[in-house]
């Protein structure tokens, strides 16, 4: 959700000396055309002052400098999305954001718009947050992706940070929520075949079933899509993952019965949404019933 707010000058992130300007001409207000080293040398606040003093979005146009007509520069980038981008939702609104300050977004017009959305919930600390730019340009003039087959000081000092300020008594780290969802199916049919080796039983007779609810949504890959309720997401893709099944939540409880043909294996509960209304007003007790039933 964006709420238009107000319009102030046009950003300063717009770069172009010629009339035939391309998208990758336009430079977000934290891009640098210095190394990540020369950058990891200046302190945030210089780095973060001297984007915001860039000039304004200009042309030349027969010898003559002008500035851009943003609406013109909007409707480029939008045309040139849908020209070299595969459209996976769709037709996308109708705004070219160029930057944000923590939760205001700018268009390529100067208008403010307010964030609502927050990246899909994942910018916690709002667009251009100094303290997280100055993290992230110190981490990349140290280390690129280096892959979990190692081990690094930031990797073991954020999990341990978690657990200790969470719930959980390990971390499994993703890219997503969905990424999680798929990790968190593959973790409960693994448990369920350790279960049985330790029971001493087939581990191929294992339980695999997976149940979700009404009106839930956990992803758009093929194992998190599957539990997804909404038919819309799931109906060009089928068929899905075999061994799961979906029930109303209200009445889960009272009916007892299963819908699931063997043993479950797992399921999987969203209690607040943004995505979806989501049927959630069930007190912690359900997952303590939840428990029992294990």
């Amino acid at each position: 959700m964006l709420m238009n707010m107000h319009t102030r000058p046009a950003p300063s992130t717009l770069l172009t000396s010629s009339s035939d300007f391309k998208s990758s001409e336009i430079l977000s207000t934290l891009s640098f055309r210095k190394s990540p080293r020369a950058l990891h040398s200046r302190p945030v606040f210089q780095i973060w002052n001297a984007a915001k003093r860039r000039p304004r979005p200009c042309k030349v146009v027969n010898g003559t400098s002008s500035e851009v007509d943003t609406e013109d520069l909007a409707a480029k980038i939008i045309e040139e999305e849908e020209k070299y981008l595969l459209q996976n939702y769709g037709a996308r609104i109708p705004l070219v954001f160029t930057h944000g300050e923590g939760s205001t977004l700018y268009d390529a017009n100067g208008r403010g718009y307010l964030d609502f959305a927050a990246g899909i919930a994942v910018n916690a600390l709002g667009h251009s947050d100094a303290a997280w730019v100055e993290a992230v340009v110190e981490a990349a003039g140290k280390l690129c992706h280096v892959s979990n087959l190692y081990h690094t000081v930031p990797h073991v000092g954020l999990a341990k940070r978690l657990v200790e300020h969470s719930f959980a008594q390990r971390v499994f780290f993703c890219n997503s929520g969905t990424e999680a969802n798929e990790g968190a199916i593959k973790f409960a049919r693994r448990h369920a075949r350790t279960k049985a080796e330790a029971a001493g039983q087939d581990p191929e007779n294992a339980a695999t079933e997976l149940v979700s609810f009404t009106r839930c949504f956990h992803g758009r890959s093929m194992g998190a899509l599957t539990l997804t309720a909404n038919s819309k997401y799931k109906d060009p893709f089928k068929p899905l993952l075999p061994g799961t099944c979906r029930r109303h939540l209200h009445r889960l409880p009272p009916s007892g019965s299963p819908c699931f043909l063997g043993a479950l294996s797992g399921m999987t509960v969203r209690g607040v949404s943004g995505m979806t209304a989501s049927e959630w007003d069930k007190p912690h007790e359900f997952y303590e019933s939840r428990d029992d039933a294990e």
